[in-house]
């Protein structure tokens, strides 16, 4: 199948037809653009993270014009180290955000524009790449409109995906053409697409690069030193600012800011086998292509090709690198975990084990099966052309529509712009005199992650925010204040940060607001009240740089030494409160446990650079299994003959069984401390179903999967021989046990 020629001009009538779609796709947004949102509410960090993501660009925008070269030093979580980083940085989508930013002020109607533009985009990426083998306008609507693209309306790293095919486009025009706007187009598109998600970036090198291998194999009997450096060329250009852009990631990944999730399993959900497959099967099942979709690509797979041998290997070599990617470390099969090349990933690439998801891969997956998609539909309309093309690809993306599954349901949210903006906020604008704020009391992430994004009215450098990674420092500080107004809670506070203001929001402290509404102790004074909302000034200064004093790599914030403890380490984990013999799965546990120093050593546990600070790590596993978590902190330097306490929270497994919590100390950069002298605490739990409003009985404790409709209980329950049995029972006053793999009534 030799490649064809676009049709002049015939391009961005492709984008505006995208761009149509995209506004009735995402109708009623482009309703009130101006001051809403629109997002799928499936649980309510959607909202902490839509905010997050819309501060992020706003904060880039800002930095643009107000120094460059601090983009990274954003206003969150001070007096943290390259705070942006915590997050996604969005770099690659200020050329679409920044300029409506910039003339009207409003992130929100920025940020509405950036999604239409990345509909379009997408759509016109995958046009463009397809177009060059079929008539392609359905292979663009299956890579940009699909139901879980739909669902992540609110995470806009998936959804800038439409530089992903545009690079493979102009890469395939360059090494047939050698001319230098093409060269140009594939350094544009694989910078864009890189600088548009640190993470997603992974994922576009990966297919890029699965893509260019093959092409480069294809094309070798016409390579020639100019192709070869044209190329080099691009990609260098491409690859430097986001390189530039991995150093701070990079960075706060050494010093232990950004967690490791290599060897993960239940403690990281989205990397958890079990989870990933289903995550694939969803996606293959209908929420990536759809039935009409999928049938498509299935019928371009059939041979023979009649010379359409690349477009078929390149779509189906992406796909299936994102299926593969799509599964993450390990891949489930009939209870048997299967070792996923992504482990090699996690060892050798810097910074890839910091993802937390694999489900984002599935993006590469989407464009691969779009072209098939594509293909199929061009093999079913051989000899349509013109006008005629056009209507068949109308039809069929009705019929993809229609076969999709039922669709996420989004809706419109709204976000304060301009004078809507809280008057507190736009008052701090003009009298913060750039120093610190607090707002209190801290809030739940959703709280955190809204002041964020009503930081734009003020950019003041603030000591709370909202991420995944939400830095030790910024809890500790959070700890400090929770006692504020009291003379002790100021002077600690202060002690250890700059802070220069406080809005405390009264109307959220119920009868602990009557506390400011007298005089305040030495060091902070009323300075403005807008209703609720009151603003206190802070006129007493740390005595040291905090940055220095929190982020010290040579020792805590009570002096002691941040380093290996050695072959001695005498201690003990001590459990304080019994947990009950049985509990439901899926259930929240909160432990507080009490760590002991037996030596004549301080153990560093007040730091706030991990690497070397004592932490508690706390899993569930099968009894006799390993498990493996992220570190909890202490809070507390543990001094000799001392100890100290810390909580740490966990959810039980969704299945029961026999389990067991493993509760260990360790120092990231030095390993756990069992072999020192601080023995593991392993506590057997037994894991029961959770059926609410379900009957009584012992069968909770080995049965899985129950129904109860009022009268009929279902259940899958083990059968006493490793295995499992599908059984009911009904009228069962007395409760329901579990007798050999049968519902059976108590009293039998």
């Amino acid at each position: 199948m030799s490649p064809r020629e676009p049709v002049r001009g015939e391009t961005p009538w492709a984008f505006c037809a995208y761009l149509l779609l995209a506004l009735w796709w995402l109708w009623p947004l482009p309703t009130s653009a101006a001051d809403h949102m629109l997002y799928f509410v499936r649980a309510k960090l959607n909202h902490a993270d839509v905010d997050l993501e819309v501060w992020s660009m706003a904060w880039g925008a800002h930095a643009l014009l107000s120094g460059p070269a601090g983009i990274f030093d954003a206003n969150s979580f001070y007096p943290s180290p390259l705070p942006l980083a915590y997050s996604e940085h969005f770099l690659g989508h200020l050329p679409l955000f920044a300029p409506t930013y910039w003339l009207t002020g409003n992130p929100v109607l920025a940020a509405n524009g950036v999604i239409l533009v990345l509909h379009g985009l997408s759509g016109l990426g995958l046009y463009l790449l397809a177009r060059r083998f079929v008539s392609a306008f359905f292979g663009g609507f299956l890579f940009t409109f699909y139901p879980t693209r739909l669902e992540h309306l609110g995470h806009y790293h998936m959804l800038a995906t439409g530089y992903l095919p545009l690079a493979i486009f102009f890469t395939e025009r360059w090494l047939e053409e050698v001319k230098a706007r093409h060269a140009v187009g594939v350094g544009l598109a694989i910078g864009l697409q890189l600088l548009c998600s640190f993470y997603l970036a992974y994922a576009a090198a990966l297919a890029y690069g699965v893509y260019l291998v093959l092409a480069l194999v294809r094309v070798r009997a016409s390579l020639d030193r100019r192709r070869v450096t044209g190329l080099a060329l691009a990609l260098a250009c491409a690859a430097i600012p986001f390189l530039a852009s991995a150093i701070p990631y990079l960075t706060l990944r050494q010093w232990g800011l950004i967690p490791d999730y290599a060897g993960a399993g239940e403690e990281q959900p989205g990397l958890e086998p079990s989870m990933t497959r289903s995550h694939v099967a969803e996606h293959l099942m209908g929420r990536g292509l759809g039935l009409a979709g999928s049938l498509l690509a299935v019928v371009a797979l059939v041979p023979p090709w009649r010379g359409g041998i690349w477009p078929r290997a390149l779509a189906l070599s992406i796909g299936l690198l994102g299926i593969l990617l799509g599964f993450g470390p390990w891949i489930a099969i009939a209870g048997e975990r299967i070792p996923s090349p992504y482990l090699l990933l996690q060892e050798w690439v810097p910074g890839f084990s910091a993802i937390r998801s694999s489900r984002r891969f599935l993006v590469v997956a989407q464009l691969g099966m779009s072209l098939l998609a594509a293909l199929g539909l061009e093999r079913l309309l051989a000899s349509w052309r013109g006008r005629a093309a056009w209507v068949a690809s109308a039809v069929a993306i009705v019929l993809a529509y229609a076969s999709f599954p039922s669709l996420p349901e989004v809706s419109l949210h709204e976000r304060p712009v301009g004078d809507s903006v809280p008057s507190a906020y736009r008052w701090l604008a003009v009298h913060g005199q750039g120093r610190p704020l607090l707002e209190f009391p801290t809030g739940n992430q959703v709280a955190l992650a809204r002041r964020m994004y009503l930081s734009h009215a003020h950019w003041l450098p603030h000591l709370q925010g909202y991420s995944a990674y939400a830095p030790w420092a910024s809890r500790y500080l959070q700890r400090l204040a929770a006692s504020l107004p009291s003379k002790q809670a100021v002077r600690e506070l202060t002690d250890a940060v700059d802070v220069g203001w406080i809005l405390v929001h009264l109307d959220q402290l119920g009868p602990r607001a009557q506390a400011w509404e007298g005089e305040l102790p030495p060091g902070i004074r009323k300075a403005k009240r807008f209703g609720d909302d009151l603003i206190v000034k802070v006129n007493r200064r740390p005595a040291k740089d905090p940055a220095a004093r929190l982020f010290d790599p040579e020792k805590t914030m009570g002096g002691v030494p941040l380093e290996a403890l050695g072959p001695e380490c005498p201690g003990r984990i001590v459990l304080e409160k019994e947990l009950p013999p049985v509990v439901p799965s899926g259930a929240r546990l909160d432990l507080w446990v009490r760590v002991e120093n037996h030596g004549d050593r301080p153990w560093p546990g007040l730091a706030f650079l991990p690497p070397h600070a004592v932490h508690l790590v706390a899993c569930v596993a099968v009894r006799g299994g390993e498990c493996s978590a992220l570190g909890v902190p202490l809070w507390a330097d543990v001094l000799p003959q001392r100890s100290v306490r810390t909580a740490t929270m966990m959810r039980t497994p969704l299945f029961p069984g026999d389990f067991e919590i493993q509760l260990r100390l360790g120092q990231p950069a030095d390993g756990l401390l069992d072999d020192c002298g601080v023995a593991p605490l392993i506590v057997p739990i037994r894991v029961a179903v959770a059926l609410p409003g379900g009957p009584s009985g012992t069968y909770r404790h080995s049965c899985e999967q129950c129904t109860w409709d009022g009268h009929r209980l279902a259940c899958r329950c083990m059968d006493g021989a490793g295995g499992w049995n599908e059984t009911a029972a009904t009228d069962c006053e007395a409760g329901y046990g579990n007798r050999d793999g049968k519902l059976v009534c108590e009293e039998s």
